[in-house]
C-alpha cells in the first residue's frame, strides 16, 4: 500500500496525477468488493473485503520494507521467539 502513502504527495506535485491515483484506488476497491460479492453471494462479505484487503496489503508492504531496510543497512533484528 505504498501507493496510498504516496497519494497525498501527488497532490503537491501534480493535481492530475492525484486525481488519477484516487480513481485507480477507488477502482481497485470496487473490483475487490465486486469480486467478493460475486464469489460468495454475500453483500456483507463484499463490504468487509475492502478493509481486509487494505490490512493485508499494508502488512505485506511493511514486511517488504522491513526486510529491505534490514538488507540494505545490514541491521540485526532481535526476535524474541527465535
Amino acid at each position: 500500500m505504498l501507493a496510498n502513502a504516496l497519494l497525498p504527495f501527488l497532490l503537491v506535485f501534480n493535481y492530475n496525477l492525484f486525481v488519477l491515483g484516487i480513481k485507480i484506488l477507488l477502482g481497485y476497491l470496487v473490483l475487490v468488493a465486486l469480486s467478493a460479492i460475486i464469489k460468495t453471494h454475500s453483500m456483507l462479505v463484499g463490504i468487509l473485503s475492502v478493509p481486509s484487503a487494505f490490512i493485508q496489503l499494508t502488512g505485506y508492504g511493511m514486511g517488504f520494507l522491513s526486510a529491505w531496510f534490514q538488507k540494505i543497512f545490514k541491521l540485526r533484528v532481535y526476535r524474541d521467539w527465535e
